[in-house]
């Protein structure tokens, strides 16, 4: 595990890019790693490479190809994280790891470098199984025609006639704290990984801060981050474990007629936090890009909490929790993209052709390698400059990055962190004050006076 300093340069996600594979390596890797033939189709994936797989019987399966960036105890902790999950929640819609012919979670290809020369190139791949599901993010709001996604906009944020339907909010933070529960008790040095997205790291990032462009929306990252120290101090205060990191609207599955969620993916951002992060994590996503007005988030919340109860420290944080994470984000782009030039010149090959294919290729599993299998020992390449979106759909455009997130802000400030905070804590079903009487009478019997 490399250790967590005070720069940014140190911080997960923003280094490294997805590994080079196409479709037929997908093809080659499934056969010789697991004796299936499939039919290999490209999925979206920011940090790994991702392929569905349609096997000749029948069944679908989704091979990943491990960023290079990420460490052994990484790999392995987000496998015993799956494992641990099954035990606990059969029937929790996440993916299962499908083991290699030889038995291991983890498999290792040697794909021939991408120059035409010799070079063996080594990465880790993991089969899971294929989670069936439409995207929340494109799950059309209520009032829209429904004949596109739904994006980022100012318009959804600050709520408007079509919105999110409450059964489908309320199913998605039920499914998120269901999650929740069944990783209590999970621990795995993994879990300590210095992610960039996790808010814990802002400071990391706050010299990026000068760079951020247009000015309003600098002015409104340096308010969301202002408090980030006591927000920190409070932090260490709460319940803290195993959480996913990152349910957005790309990582939350929902059923063809939208109104349930039906699945819950990528655990590679998994750390051990305070639990409220979590849920704060959803909604400041949520809120930025379009799926969910500020006026819809309670009945997140609500969901969430049904299952999973929230202490009032712990709502009582919500807000700048939210306003953090979108300021984070903010930041993790503009590092990019500020480093995105000198990343191509260093990680490109000076003769390279393309995407590592299938020829030279040959696979074998994790114990054929020093340091695989998840034991404690880093076998990752030496560092590229920068941690760069896939070029593809899911890649992130910097402007609407912009336009969304001071949306989201915006849309929090003109509600107020008092007036939100309440909202949520009688969501949450937590005992709130009297003014009037000076006692404390429960959320419920709040909203029905």
């Amino acid at each position: 595990m490399r250790p967590q300093g005070s720069s940014a340069e140190g911080l997960l996600a923003l280094r490294g890019r997805p590994p080079s594979a196409d479709a037929a390596t997908a093809e080659v890797v499934a056969y010789d790693l697991y004796g299936l033939t499939t039919r290999a189709t490209a999925l979206d994936g920011e940090r790994d490479r991702n392929f569905r797989l349609d096997t000749s019987d029948g069944r679908r399966l989704v091979l990943k190809f491990i960023d290079h960036e990420v460490d052994d105890v990484v790999v392995d902790g987000q496998s015993a994280a799956l494992t641990h999950i099954a035990e606990q929640n059969a029937l929790l819609p996440v993916p299962r790891v499908v083991r290699t012919l030889g038995g291991e979670l983890i498999g290792v290809v040697q794909m021939a470098g991408g120059g035409g020369d010799d070079t063996a190139v080594s990465c880790r791949a993991r089969l899971v199984t294929y989670l069936p599901g439409r995207l929340l993010q494109d799950v059309p709001p209520v009032g829209d025609s429904g004949t596109s996604a739904r994006g980022p906009g100012a318009a959804a944020i600050a709520g408007g006639v079509a919105g999110m339907r409450p059964g489908l909010l309320r199913s998605v933070g039920n499914h998120i704290a269901q999650l929740d529960r069944a990783l209590v008790g999970f621990f795995h040095p993994a879990l300590a990984q210095p992610i960039a997205w996790d808010v814990r790291n802002a400071p990391a990032l706050l010299p990026v801060l000068a760079q951020v462009q247009p000015p309003d929306l600098r002015r409104a990252l340096n308010t969301a981050l202002d408090p980030i120290q006591q927000l920190l101090q409070k932090m260490r205060g709460l319940r803290s474990q195993a959480i996913h990191g990152d349910c957005h609207g790309r990582n939350l599955l929902v059923n063809d007629s939208g109104d349930a969620c039906v699945g819950i993916i990528d655990l590679g951002d998994m750390i051990h936090a305070p639990l409220v992060l979590e849920i704060a994590v959803t909604m400041a996503e949520l809120l930025t890009d379009g799926v969910a007005s500020s006026d819809e988030l309670p009945e997140l919340l609500a969901g969430y909490t049904a299952v999973q109860p929230l202490e009032r420290a712990d709502v009582e944080v919500l807000y700048d929790l939210m306003a953090a994470r979108i300021a984070v984000g903010v930041l993790i782009q503009t590092w990019r993209d500020q480093n995105a030039s000198r990343a191509e010149a260093r990680t490109e090959p000076a003769t390279g052709d393309g995407p590592h294919t299938a020829a030279g290729l040959t696979s074998r599993a994790p114990g054929a390698w020093p340091g695989a299998g998840g034991v404690p020992h880093s076998s990752t390449p030496a560092r590229g400059a920068a941690r760069l979106t896939d070029t593809s759909a899911a890649a992130i455009d910097a402007g609407a990055l912009a336009n969304a997130s001071t949306a989201a802000l915006d849309a929090l400030a003109s509600r107020g962190k008092g007036p939100l905070t309440q909202q949520w804590l009688e969501a949450a079903g937590i005992a709130s004050v009297s003014a009037s009487r000076g006692h404390a009478v429960s959320a419920d019997l709040v909203r029905r006076r």
